[in-house]
C-alpha cells in the first residue's frame, strides 16, 4: 500500500479515535444525583428505582450518585452534577438554604427530573411547585388505565412508546392541573376508577423554569415499573433532556447564596455586673441602647463611649413575674426624649402603669417628675401569672400592649383553665383573655397624644362605644404573650405566646402548644378557648369533671359567670406557627423539649454606605427572627409576598445562647440580643447585651 494512503488511513482512524473518545468523554462526563429522601411516605420501590438508574449509567455512561443526605444541596457539591434526580423524594427534604441552593443550582441552567411522589416534597415552597410542574392531592388504588400519548415533534419520547399503552400505577391526582407545561403523556380517566380531572389529566411532562430544565412523570409507584422498558425509555429520554452538557453558568444566578453560618460572630457589650435580671431593650436612632431590670432599674449604654449608666428606678411590685416589663422609646425620641414603661405598680389597687417619663440627656437621668400614667390595668396580683407588658410601636405612631392573662394555670393539668366554679377566679382565663371587657389575655393598641392622653386607631376589633367591649382591644384571646414586633413595611403585628402545659391530647381538648402569631389585622385568637392551629378544648363542669361539648372556632361562646363582655366572641383566627413539648410534624426545624416562644424584628436589607458593614447581609431580607427562650435557639421565617408562611431556617446554630429575652435591630442593622442568663428570679453570671456581626468572606 502506498505509504501516503497509509498515512491516510491513519489519520482518519486517529480522528475517529479522537472522536469517539470524546463523544465518550462528554458522556461519561455528565453526573446525575439521584436523591432519596422522605419524611413522609416511603416507597418500597426506589430500591428498584436505584437499581434501573444503575443499569441506565452503565449503559449511557452515566456517573451517578445516590443519596438521601440533604446536605449535598450547597453550591459546591451540586455543581458537579449534570442532573438532579427526585426519586419519590417525600415531605419536607431540605431545609431553606438547601432549598436556596438547588434553586441557585436551577438558575445556573441545571436540570430536574421528578419521578413519582417527588411532587408531593417541599409542599411551602411555590418555587420547587413551579418546578415539579404540580403538586399532588391524593391518588387512585393500583389499577390498570390506558396511557395516551401525545405527539410532540420537539421532544423524542413518543418515539420509544408504542400505543396503545396500558400500565398499572395508582394514578395521581392534582391540587391544581399544571400549566405552562409540554405535556406528553396522559392517563384516559375512563379506562380506571379515582380520577379527577376530566378529560385532559396529565401524568408525563417536560419545560424549562427559572433558567434549567425539569422533566416530571408521576408513574413509578410499583416495583414492576422500574422493569419496564416503556418506563425505562421515558426514564432514559428525561435524562438526556435535562441533562446540562454545556456547563452551569452561576453568572446567572439571581438569589442570593447563603452565607456561611461561621460568618456571624456574637459580641458581647455589657456583661452581667451591668445587667441584673434584664426584661427589655430600646435602641435610640444614634445607637445607645436603653434596657430596663425587672426590679425596677432603668440604664443605658453608650455604644460610642463603652459605657452604662443607671438613668432612673422606678417603684415596682416585684414578686412572681411582676416588676418592671416594658420600655419603647418614643418614634420622635431624638427630639422630645418619652420614655415609655410597662410596669406593676406597687400598691393597693395592683394595677399595672404603662406610663411616660422625660430623660434629660444633659443629666442622663429620667426626670420622676415627669412621669405621665398614660393608662392602668387592673391586676390580681395574688395570682399574677402571665404579666406580658411588652410594648413596641408602629410606623403611624400606635403604641401596641401586650397583656397576660392573669391566670393560675396549674390546676387544670395544662389544659384549659376555665373553672366556673364559685371561689375559683384566679383559674378562670375566660374572666380575662376571653372577656370582651377585660383588657387581660390581650394585646391592646392605643396612640398616645403629646398631653398624655391616648385616642384610639381605626380598625381595632371593637370599635369605640360598643356595649360590653373595650376599644384598645386590637387582640384578644393571648395566655401569656411574652414578644412583640411589628414589621415596618406590612405593619403586620407578630408575638410569641407562651403556651399551657399538658403533654398529651385528652377528653379536655389537646396538648399544649406555644404560638408564634400574625395578626394582618385585628382578631381573636381564641385562648382559652382553642390552642394552635384552632384546636379546641370542651367545655368542663370542674364539679363533677362531666366534660362537655368541643367549642367551635367559627362561633365560639364564653358562658362564665365571671364574663362581663359579649357571650358570642369573633371568630378565631389560626396561630401562624405552633409547636408542643414534642417534635413537631409541621414546623419539624424547631425541635422539641421546654418552650417559651418569642419573636424578634422583621429584617429589610437597605443598600446604604453608611449602615456597619457588618450588619445582616441581603440573604435574610424580608425573614421574621423568632427565638425561644427554653430552647436557645434563632430562627429565620421565610414568608411570600402576602406574608404567608413558606420556610424555616437555623440561624447561627452553634452559637451560644444564655436565655434571650428581648432581641432588637439596631439602626446599623445589626442584631442585638439581650440575655436573661440561665435561671429566673435571680441575677445571672451569663447574663448580658450582645451584638451579632457580620463578617464578609474574603
Amino acid at each position: 500500500m502506498n505509504t501516503h494512503i497509509i498515512k491516510i488511513y491513519f489519520f482518519l482512524w486517529l480522528s475517529s479515535f479522537a472522536i469517539s473518545c470524546n463523544i465518550n468523554a462528554v458522556r461519561s462526563s455528565r453526573k446525575v444525583l439521584v436523591f432519596t429522601k422522605t419524611v413522609e411516605f416511603h416507597h418500597t420501590s426506589i430500591d428498584d428505582g436505584i437499581k434501573m438508574f444503575e443499569k441506565l449509567g452503565h449503559e449511557n455512561n452515566l456517573s451517578l450518585t445516590v443519596s438521601e443526605d440533604p446536605s449535598i444541596f450547597n453550591d459546591d457539591s451540586l455543581k458537579q452534577f449534570n442532573a438532579v434526580v427526585f426519586l419519590s423524594t417525600t415531605g419536607e427534604i431540605l431545609n431553606y438554604r438547601q432549598q436556596l441552593c438547588f434553586k441557585r443550582y436551577i438558575e445556573a441552567g441545571g436540570g430536574f427530573m421528578g419521578i413519582h411522589g417527588s411532587s408531593a416534597s417541599l409542599s411551602h415552597s411555590d418555587w420547587y411547585r413551579g418546578l415539579v410542574g404540580a403538586y399532588f392531592k391524593n391518588h387512585s388504588t393500583i389499577q390498570k388505565a390506558r396511557l395516551i400519548v401525545h405527539k410532540d415533534k420537539k421532544f423524542p419520547v413518543t418515539k420509544s412508546l408504542q400505543v396503545p399503552w396500558i400500565f398499572e400505577d395508582e394514578w395521581y391526582n392534582w391540587e391544581a392541573i399544571p400549566e405552562n407545561v409540554n405535556v406528553l403523556v396522559s392517563v384516559d380517566e375512563a379506562s380506571y376508577h379515582g380520577g379527577e380531572h376530566g378529560k385532559i389529566h396529565p401524568l408525563v411532562w417536560y419545560h424549562e423554569y427559572g433558567g434549567g430544565k425539569s422533566f416530571y412523570m408521576a408513574l413509578g409507584h410499583t416495583t414492576e415499573s422500574y422493569s419496564d422498558p416503556k418506563f425505562i425509555g421515558l426514564v432514559h429520554d428525561g435524562i438526556n433532556y435535562v441533562c446540562n452538557d454545556t456547563g452551569l453558568d452561576y453568572s446567572r444566578v439571581k438569589t442570593p447564596a447563603p452565607p456561611e453560618q461561621n460568618a456571624f460572630r456574637k459580641e458581647m457589650l455589657v456583661d452581667n455586673a451591668s445587667v441584673q435580671e434584664p426584661m427589655g431593650l430600646s435602641i435610640s436612632d444614634d445607637g445607645r441602647i436603653f434596657y430596663i431590670e425587672r426590679r425596677g432599674n432603668v440604664r443605658v449604654y453608650d455604644i460610642d463611649r463603652k459605657q452604662t449608666s443607671i438613668i432612673g428606678t422606678v417603684p415596682v411590685y416585684s414578686e412572681h413575674e411582676d416588676g418592671l416589663l416594658g420600655i419603647a422609646l418614643d418614634p420622635g425620641f431624638s427630639q422630645n426624649h418619652w420614655i415609655y414603661l410597662f410596669y406593676s405598680a406597687p400598691c393597693n389597687q395592683f394595677n399595672y402603669h404603662l406610663s411616660r417619663f422625660r430623660y434629660d440627656p444633659e443629666t442622663n437621668h429620667l426626670i420622676d417628675t415627669t412621669e405621665i400614667v398614660v393608662l392602668k390595668i387592673h391586676q390580681e396580683h395574688a395570682y399574677s401569672n402571665h404579666t406580658g407588658g411588652r410594648l413596641c410601636f408602629d410606623k403611624q405612631g400606635n403604641l401596641f400592649i401586650t397583656v397576660g392573662d392573669n391566670t393560675i394555670p396549674f390546676a387544670t393539668k395544662g389544659y384549659a383553665p376555665i373553672d366556673q366554679r364559685a371561689g375559683r377566679t384566679e383559674y378562670d382565663a375566660a374572666r380575662s383573655s376571653g372577656n370582651t371587657n377585660d383588657l387581660r389575655g390581650k394585646i391592646l393598641r392605643i396612640h398616645p397624644e403629646p398631653d398624655g392622653s391616648y385616642t384610639i386607631p381605626e380598625g381595632n376589633l371593637f370599635p369605640r362605644g360598643m356595649a360590653k367591649t373595650r376599644p384598645e382591644i386590637y387582640v384578644m384571646g393571648c395566655r401569656n404573650p411574652f414578644s412583640i414586633s411589628i414589621d415596618p413595611r406590612t405593619n403586620f403585628l407578630y408575638w410569641g405566646d407562651v403556651g399551657p402545659d399538658a403533654h398529651k391530647d385528652s377528653l379536655e381538648g389537646p396538648r399544649g402548644y406555644d404560638e408564634v402569631n400574625q395578626a394582618r389585622r385585628a382578631g381573636n385568637f381564641g385562648w382559652p378557648f382553642f390552642v394552635g392551629n384552632n384546636k379546641p378544648y370542651a367545655e368542663v363542669d370542674f364539679s363533677n369533671k362531666k366534660v362537655g361539648n368541643l367549642f367551635d372556632p367559627q362561633a365560639p361562646q364564653n358562658n362564665s359567670p365571671r364574663n362581663t363582655g359579649l357571650k358570642i366572641l369573633p371568630p378565631v383566627q389560626n396561630a401562624f406557627i405552633w409547636y408542643p413539648y414534642a417534635e413537631s410534624q409541621e414546623f419539624p426545624w424547631v425541635e422539641s423539649g421546654g418552650r417559651t416562644a418569642m419573636t424578634g424584628p422583621v429584617y429589610y436589607y437597605v443598600n446604604d454606605s453608611l449602615l456597619s458593614d457588618q450588619r445582616l447581609p441581603e440573604y435574610y431580607n424580608g425573614g421574621l427572627f423568632i427565638y425561644d427562650w427554653v430552647r436557645n435557639w434563632i430562627k429565620v421565617v421565610r414568608m411570600d409576598t402576602n406574608g404567608n408562611y413558606t420556610a424555616m431556617e437555623e440561624f447561627m446554630p452553634e452559637g451560644h445562647f444564655s436565655r434571650i429575652i428581648d432581641m432588637q435591630l439596631g439602626p446599623d442593622g445589626m442584631l442585638y440580643l439581650l440575655e436573661y442568663g440561665n435561671v429566673w428570679y435571680q441575677a445571672n453570671p451569663d447574663a448580658g447585651i450582645s451584638r451579632i456581626n457580620f463578617y464578609l468572606r474574603r
